[in-house]
């Protein structure tokens, strides 16, 4: 590793331009495997995912805020991606939600299921409620973010708009 004051000699540059084929993609394909692993290992996604999720529908949310919102700074980046995991982690939440209701139908179309019907009412109804808070404080959450993101807009707006000098209008004769 050279420092910022260190000259590379002749032959650290030739090595280097010999490797540099061999790190870039050459074929379309090869350039979306590069595209997808930047994508899928970011620290925001490293962090998110459990081993075996997918990111395809995290990154086409978060692009879809990106889009969107359009951040200009680092903490609008920041709550733009705040807003993006909210709705992403409620969108898992329903589909747990949705798992375990066609999971005790299941349970009900089977012989005997007044017993396991009843036994399993109570761990429904409390998985129920445990996603419902869930889902309200990931709304609030969200809520916060954007509300934090439209201050912070209005606030660079209006700081650039004052250090623009006002042009003074000619008077019509």
């Amino acid at each position: 590793m050279l420092n910022k004051n260190q000259i590379m000699t002749e032959n650290q540059i030739q090595t280097s331009r010999a490797e540099r084929p061999k790190s870039h993609p050459i074929t379309p394909e090869g350039h979306q495997s590069v595209v997808r692993r930047k994508t899928s290992q970011t620290p925001l996604t490293q962090t998110l995912f459990l081993d075996g999720e997918s990111g395809d529908r995290f990154n086409a949310i978060l692009a879809a805020h990106i889009a969107e919102f359009q951040p200009c700074t680092l903490a609008e980046s920041v709550l733009v991606e705040t807003m993006a995991v909210c709705r992403w982690a409620q969108a898992g939440l329903r589909e747990k939600e949705q798992a375990s209701a066609i999971q005790e139908l299941r349970k009900q179309s089977q012989p005997g299921a007044d017993v396991v019907a009843f036994a399993s009412a109570h761990r429904e109804l409390k998985l129920l409620a445990l996603i419902s808070r869930y889902e309200a404080t990931l709304d609030r959450r969200h809520s916060r973010a954007l509300r934090n993101f439209i201050r912070f807009r209005a606030r660079r707006q209006s700081a650039f708009s004052a250090a623009i000098p006002a042009v003074p209008r000619s008077k019509k004769q």
